[in-house]
């Protein structure tokens, strides 16, 4: 689970505190061992040493580089751990040189990200191979596709995790895993930025904003005509291959193709609260129950409606791969942006249509413990993306 956060930490005042083992600010999370190491990936580990439910905003995950020089100095790339179970979490590193030595550390953000906190430094060396894999730009290849009914007419394939964006390299590429999401990361949206993001405004003409690579609010920057993200070459997959649903197939997807009632259900998967979509052919695998629908007590606030997921149906990993393997799709509460302010979090799913409503409004999909449903909203917010190709004949 991987989301990635560039150093705008450190451009927000916060004080920040060594990964030097003799640091006498250690203490607050610890850094754990590598496994799962291959050629190109590695999961690395990490736990608190303090409270999580004790604070009202914590973030954590690993920063990893090349040289323990960087480490310390807070110059390697981040990647924010996206749920913990009880006080552990681990991250997905993937896209690694093979037969390379990499030095990491923990890093725990408290307090709305007014102080961090480091763990120490370890080191793990990638296999020797060739790195990843030919046509394997992501690691999910788990993930078997098959037919959803968005018409009575037309079935798509979803794509194997939601559309990413690396902007000054202007490349598009899939979310690793079905439950990856960025958050925080997109706080750094710009034509310049050199890491990923995945929340796009609507996407209209490439003059103003780039397919929704924007923070601008001005309603003017995202009029006109829908410009289509799967015009584009996505990782190896060539432009055209993909497209976005429109309004009309979102809402037949949900509420009219048959038996559609059985086949969503929110869900925490991973620790990842989300919405999961099930294919017309649908067969449980063994050993799986999914329960179908939303959590059906009143929900209050905010903060209901985020435990609402987990207390619907929590799946584990081998669970999950199961149902991956069945066809299901996964689409993570990734929230919002607009502007830098990043918005619901866990709390809600925003994922666009390709249908415009007025001239700054759009159809979207929206969704929370309790439902899912399409909304309108302005196209300057951004939401997640999920692309789908037609079933062929």
């Amino acid at each position: 689970m991987k989301k990635l956060i560039g150093l705008i930490l450190f451009c927000m005042g916060v004080v920040l505190m060594s990964c030097e083992p003799n640091a006498p600010t250690l203490g607050k999370v610890a850094t754990q061992e590598a496994t799962d190491i291959t050629d190109y990936s590695a999961k690395l580990h990490g736990s608190l040493n303090v409270d999580p439910d004790g604070y009202g905003h914590l973030y954590c995950g690993i920063v990893i580089a090349k040289t323990k020089e960087e480490i310390k100095n807070h110059k390697g790339k981040y990647y924010e751990a996206m749920s913990l179970q009880g006080r552990e979490f681990v991250v997905n590193v993937y896209g690694l040189s093979p037969n390379t030595e990499y030095y990491y550390c923990t890093w725990v953000a408290l307090n709305q990200i007014t102080q961090q906190y480091f763990g120490k430094t370890k080191s793990f060396t990638t296999l020797d191979g060739t790195g990843v894999p030919e046509g394997k730009e992501h690691p999910n290849t788990n993930y078997v596709a098959k037919p959803f009914s968005v018409s009575w007419q037309r079935q798509v394939y979803f794509s194997p995790g939601n559309l990413q964006y690396q902007p000054n390299a202007t490349t598009w590429r899939f979310a690793d895993e079905q439950y990856n999401y960025l958050g925080s990361a997109n706080k750094n949206t710009a034509l310049t930025y050199d890491d990923w993001i995945d929340l796009f405004g609507w996407s209209t003409h490439e003059g103003h904003s780039y397919f929704g690579v924007s923070t601008d609010t001005a309603d003017n920057y995202y009029s006109g005509q829908f410009k289509d993200w799967g015009t584009k070459q996505i990782g190896k997959d060539t432009p055209n291959t993909w497209r976005t649903l429109t309004y009309d197939e979102w809402r037949y997807l949900l509420n009219a193709r048959k038996n559609c009632n059985d086949l969503k259900g929110c869900a925490q998967v991973m620790g990842v609260n989300g919405l999961i979509l099930l294919p017309d052919d649908w067969q449980a695998p063994e050993g799986v129950i999914f329960k179908p629908g939303f959590y059906e007590e009143q929900i209050n606030n905010e903060s209901e409606s985020k435990k609402g997921y987990g207390a619907h149906q929590f799946i584990d990993e081998v669970e999950w791969k199961k149902l991956e393997h069945a066809g299901a799709i996964f689409l993570p509460a990734a929230g919002y942006r607009i502007s830098r302010d990043i918005g619901n979090v866990q709390y809600n799913g925003f994922y666009w249509s390709s249908t415009a409503n007025l001239a700054n409004t759009a159809y979207y999909t929206y969704f929370s413990s309790g439902l899912a449903e399409p909304r309108i909203r302005e196209r300057k917010h951004a939401h997640s993306v999920r692309l789908v190709r037609d079933v062929k004949e």
